[in-house]
């Protein structure tokens, strides 16, 4: 019976590891479940009082009266409001979010503070069927259970990044602190015939501030538990008569671990980031603009905290009974990454339509040592390994004024990109493997898509995409046998070409101002790849995958507006999905059968007085691969360690897909006489996951609670001071799991911080 237990999630900071006991209680702390130890699976599913909950508000905000007479607003000629309206560019024009068909979670650059959410993985605690798990440095975004456990390599996730409309192809680059943001916008299925890159599980959409030619900045100062020193400064002004600049500095020193390497005594979990990122706008003339900008990251970490479960029985050593987000490798864990790029946009008016392109080029380079693959004090097997990726993309979109019945656009993408995979370590007693591999990706694609007005009310959407692609890979190695002959594997090569069609359906009626359904029928498709391990046998090739996307929704707004209420139901069809397998040469990416995956989501954002605000949503997904006979079965040895083989996962659930997940957020504005002041707490709950397609390795539930209060005060409020705390309970949960043949090793998210931030407006 697989119980419905949350995790340890008050951790005793002075205990030792010697305190603690091996077996299913550590287990029980941890909330990280094996099947094969807990018998027959049982898992209630008490989410209909959910659906019923949200048909009755449906019917509710159908036949509300205050909405009946109201005249229908085009969703088409949308202008940027200060009523609370939240415009967004999902559709690659200015738009009210209530009027566009597509599932979005919007989140303001106030809100990100508020809800301390500082880098790309926090995000998901604000977003209903988001997941955002970190990994060796790369951000795997999952929408509605579609994304990827490993990117790397040249190999894309299906859910693509865009920063300022540039796409951004490398997982490590996705990596970043948000500093200077204006929204984030996350859009749910398939996305191709508005944005350059296709994207089958959904796109995040990342806008940062553009400069003002009004002389203005911030600056901050944090301190925070273990030991953390942070600063940020943003400035703009400008330059010359139409011509404005800004510059936005982020950097933040984690000096003190979660935990510690028992084994050499190392900290681990602590990091170093800085982050600068500028912009230089120019209005050449009346209808013209020019924006330049300019990005430069680096990460300095000892991730990832790689250990092995509490039950796992490694195949040789000991098990682990160390604290929670303690290791004990041969190897400390080393991470470091630096990242930059520049684009400049430039969008002409000619008055019946808008030209923009978008030139963009980034390089990034990502160094991983001392990954322990056994994950544990034995020297049996580690590993190093340096991605270095770089990319260039061009493209051009021609949007229509939005007057009369009839909106479209057309757009063109250009993508070049090449990843090298170098001082590639596989290090076993015996002997050392070498690989060595070049990912080369060239891409062309033209989209368009079109809105026709029939009425007052009513409008039908009709997008298509044709996609031509060739991938081309070189992989070589060499074999160093301790005691034996040195062979050198020579060079192979490959070529995978695509072309594909995508294409978008969808209709919208506005009952009235304030409601809207939708319905939507979307082709998604994600290209193929290659596995950047295997030198010695054949080149693995690794398919495309394809979703076709049903989703049906509405969005409204209720009680003069106080009340906005948004929720969809979908179903995909999934097929030939792309999953990562483990064994002990490293991940590697394998092509799964069909599946489908169905659900609801629900955004909620109601004013409950003057001073008091409640955000949230929930989500509900159902997945189930279909005839699965060929998948990677992972089976604990009766000696210790995994026996990994293929084995049948017909009917199971697909990894990370949590069967629901609930956030919520409230917000409390309270005049103190002295000081303003903006308290905010932020709940979001998991109802667990499974790590693998064979469904063995369970994340139980798990809570997170964040929590910050910010006073400001002074003329004009200039000054402020914020109090905030991450992770609260100190809930320790799994970010990812990996089933190896030494044994279970789990990823542990990070821990409790909590700190004070003291600012100044100018």
């Amino acid at each position: 019976m697989k119980l419905q237990v949350h995790p340890w999630e008050q951790l005793h900071p002075a205990r030792s590891g010697a305190e603690f006991q091996a077996g299913s209680q550590l287990s029980w702390l941890e909330g990280i479940h094996n099947k094969t130890s807990g018998g027959d699976m049982l898992k209630v599913r008490s989410h209909h009082h959910l659906m019923l909950g949200a048909a009755a508000i449906a019917v509710a905000a159908v036949s509300t009266p205050a909405m009946a007479n109201e005249t229908a607003e085009s969703a088409l000629q949308v202008e940027p409001s200060t009523d609370g309206d939240i415009v967004v560019t999902a559709q690659r024009r200015a738009e009210n979010m209530q009027k566009v068909p597509i599932a979005i979670t919007a989140i303001t650059g106030e809100a990100l503070v508020a809800n301390g959410i500082s880098t790309t993985t926090d995000v998901a605690i604000m977003t209903p069927g988001l997941q955002i798990p970190q990994v060796v440095g790369a951000v795997n975004p999952r929408i509605r259970g579609i994304g990827a456990a490993s990117a790397q390599g040249g190999n894309e996730t299906p859910v693509s990044i865009y920063v300022d409309d540039v796409y951004y192809a490398s997982s490590s680059s996705a990596t970043f602190s948000l500093n200077n943001i204006e929204q984030v916008t996350v859009l749910k299925g398939p996305q191709g015939t508005l944005f350059g890159r296709n994207a089958t599980g959904g796109l995040i959409q990342v806008k940062t501030r553009d400069p003002s030619t009004e002389f203005s900045g911030k600056a901050a100062v944090t301190y925070g538990n273990l030991n953390t020193i942070g600063g940020d400064l943003y400035l703009t002004g400008g330059l010359a008569e139409g011509v404005a600049a800004d510059i936005a500095v982020y950097y933040q020193n984690q000096q003190d671990g979660f935990g510690i390497n028992t084994t050499t005594g190392t900290e681990v979990g602590n990091s170093e980031d800085l982050a600068i990122r500028s912009k230089l706008k120019v209005d050449a003339g009346e209808d013209t603009t020019l924006i330049l900008a300019g990005d430069y990251s680096t990460v300095d970490a000892h991730v990832p905290s790689r250990r092995l479960t509490y039950e796992a029985v490694p195949s040789a050593g000991p098990r682990f009974t160390g604290r929670p987000f303690d290791v004990f490798s041969t190897t400390d864990p080393i991470f470091k990454s630096k990242q930059g790029g520049a684009s400049l946009t430039a969008t002409h008016d000619f008055g019946a339509v808008l030209l923009k392109s978008i030139t963009a080029w980034r390089r990034s380079t990502t160094i991983i040592n001392g990954i322990d693959l056994d994950v544990g004090p034995l020297p049996l097997a580690f590993g190093d390994q340096k991605f270095i990726d770089r990319q260039f993309t061009q493209e051009v979109q021609l949007f229509s004024d939005g007057g009369g019945a009839l909106t479209w656009s057309l757009g063109a993408f250009y993508l070049k990109s090449r990843a090298r995979v170098t001082d590639f370590t596989l290090k076993f007693p015996a002997f050392t493997r070498l690989p060595r591999s070049v990912h080369a990706v060239e891409s062309l694609s033209g989209f368009g898509q079109a809105t026709l007005r029939l009425g007052e009310a009513t409008s039908v959407t009709a997008g298509i995409r044709y996609s031509h692609e060739i991938r081309d890979f070189a992989i070589s190695g060499t074999v160093i046998n301790v005691g034996g002959p040195t062979v050198d594997f020579p060079e192979k090569t490959d070529r995978q070409e695509t072309n594909e069609p995508t294409w978008r359906l969808a209709i919208d009626h506005n009952f009235s101002n304030n409601l809207m359904v939708y319905a939507s029928y979307n082709r998604g498709f994600k290209t193929g790849g290659f596995n950047h391990t295997q030198f010695i046998t054949a080149i693995e090739q690794v398919l495309p995958e394809k979703l076709d996307a049903y989703e049906v929704g509405f969005k409204s707004q209720m009680f003069d507006r106080a009340l906005r209420l948004n929720a969809s139901a979908y179903y995909y069809d999934y097929r030939d999905i792309q999953l990562t397998a483990f064994s002990a040469f490293g991940q590697r990416i394998v092509n799964g059968p069909k599946a489908k995956i169905y659900g609801l989501d629900f955004d909620i954002e109601a004013q409950l007085s003057d001073r008091l605000t409640l955000t949230g949503g929930a989500a509900i997904i159902r997945s189930e691969f279909g005839t699965f006979t060929n998948a990677t079965i992972t089976t604990p040895s009766p000696t210790g360690g995994n026996i990994i083989g293929p084995g049948d996962a017909t009917g199971n659930e697909l990894p990370n897909a949590p069967d629901w997940t609930v956030n919520a957020a409230l917000t409390y504005d309270l005049p103190l006489g002295f000081a303003n002041s903006r308290w905010n707490i932020n709940y979001f709950h998991s109802d667990g996951w499974f790590g693998s397609e064979d469904n063995r390795l369970f994340q139980r539930p798990y809570d997170i609670l964040n929590a910050s209060v910010n006073f400001t005060f002074g003329d004009q409020d200039r000054f402020n001071l914020r109090l905030w705390g991450k992770n609260i309970t100190n809930t320790v949960y799994a970010a990812q799991f990996s089933a190896q043949p030494f044994g279970d090793a789990v990823h542990i998210s990070p821990g409790r911080t909590f700190g004070a931030t003291i600012g100044v407006e100018f």
